[in-house]
């Protein structure tokens, strides 16, 4: 695509001898923010269904992709070709109903032979379940990845709800909904707040309590 080929161009130009200053000072460890910053800034196109932005944030981020796989190349890490190879292999292999004609029985089967496929994987290999969920996740994000894993291997998430709970909260959690859960998140903040309690620190440690009792229950 002579579109790609010349945006590596020109993240090799800003990075040859006689290219940007600021660029050629960039390390991976230096890009990490703007590379959080700009995944921030697609999102926030999407919530806002502005298309102009949408593709410009985009590109954004795939400027960033292909300049810290470049970084990676200068560094002797890898190449840019072994960066695409790789996800490219990924990709294929993940999806043998597609390429090899394997059959499936609907999403539910497609995303149990994912998990599967990953297990298998040489990287993966004698990793646990949660190995793959980045530590710098935001709080919130995080503690449903960990929900996630659990669910995709068949456990019942209601298992890990605190019980019993008080009637008021009980009745509180039978009429749940999307306004009512809104409710009572933007008045638990604001008290949280009021009362100087660490959210992010109640919500990371929510999540490992959950971690530790799913990989208890797997141990007995």
């Amino acid at each position: 695509m002579k579109e790609f080929d010349r945006l590596f161009e020109i993240v090799r130009t800003l990075r040859s001898e006689n290219g940007c200053p600021w660029d050629k000072e960039q390390t991976l460890h230096t890009m990490r923010d703007s590379l959080i910053e700009e995944t921030y800034e697609v999102v926030d196109s999407i919530d806002r269904n502005h298309t102009e932005d949408l593709r410009e944030e985009l590109g954004d981020l795939m400027f960033l992709g292909l300049f810290l796989a470049y970084l990676g190349e200068q560094d002797t890490r890898f190449t840019v070709a072994e960066v695409l190879e790789t996800v490219s292999e990924k990709l294929v292999r993940r999806h043998p109903h597609v390429f090899c004609g394997d059959s499936v029985d609907g999403i539910p089967d497609i995303l149990k032979n994912w998990e599967a496929i990953k297990q298998t994987e040489t990287k993966n290999r004698g990793k646990g379940v949660f190995d793959g969920i980045p530590n710098s996740l935001p709080e919130i994000q995080r503690f449903f990845k960990i929900l996630h894993k659990i669910d995709r291997n068949g456990e019942n998430l209601r298992d890990y709800e605190e019980k019993p709970l008080d009637g008021a909260m009980e009745n509180a959690m039978n009429d749940l909904n999307s306004d009512t859960a809104a409710v009572l998140f933007k008045t638990l903040l604001i008290e949280c707040y009021s009362r100087k309690i660490d959210v992010a620190h109640l919500i990371r440690s929510a999540g490992e309590e959950v971690k530790s009792r799913y990989l208890k229950k797997k141990s007995e």
